[in-house]
């Protein structure tokens, strides 16, 4: 759903937790997509600093200004993965007990 151009300029990495002492559980992984050096030099060199910038990789991928990652859970042999949007704070839910089914 993200525009193509956007898309080849994104990739995908781990994502290593919102701050907030959320540990991924065991057997699940989770990711989000960022910014190449080369989108990430462009936007930070016109990023306004009294601005929260738009999501570099679109309304998919890491986000400054919320919480939100993919996750799949290899360990249960399911292959699907969920698309998990907490938003700014601290989670109304525990992030521990997805699972797929």
């Amino acid at each position: 759903r993200t525009e193509k151009k956007l898309v080849a300029q994104c990739v995908l990495t781990p994502y290593h937790g919102n701050g907030l002492g959320g540990a991924t559980p065991v057997g699940a992984r989770r990711y989000t997509f960022q910014s190449n050096a080369a989108l990430g030099k462009a936007l930070k060199a016109k990023a306004d600093p009294n601005d929260v910038p738009e999501p570099a990789c679109g309304a998919w991928g890491d986000d400054p200004d919320g919480i939100q990652y993919f996750e799949a859970q290899p360990a249960s042999g399911v292959q699907k993965a969920l698309f998990v949007r907490v938003g700014q704070d601290e989670p109304l839910f525990d992030e521990a007990t997805l699972r797929l089914r």
